[in-house]
């Protein structure tokens, strides 16, 4: 873990690595299809934001924030993790 500090107050080693999106997808054999009366059909399951591997001691190293006495000092949180599920289906 690296921090430097200075004059106006610390730099740190924001190095990481982001789990920015997952999916799968699993289509239904054709005998399947068949028997509910359509061409295909699919499920596909996706995250979004997983995790952040990293030495960073802050909240997030892609957050935007700003330490400040100014009234306009703001902090911008991480994207949320999501989780989504969809179903194709091909008549």
């Amino acid at each position: 873990q690296h921090a430097s500090r200075t004059l106006t107050g610390f730099f740190e080693d924001a190095e990481y690595i982001r789990f920015r999106e997952l999916s799968l997808r699993v289509s239904a054999p054709s005998s399947w299809a068949g028997r509910l009366g359509v061409r295909g059909a699919s499920l596909i399951v996706a995250a979004r934001n997983l995790g952040t591997i990293t030495d960073y001691t802050g909240l997030d190293p892609e957050a935007v924030y700003s330490q400040t006495d100014l009234p306009n000092a703001f902090y911008t949180i991480s994207p949320p993790t999501l989780f989504t599920a969809r179903v194709n289906i091909a008549y």
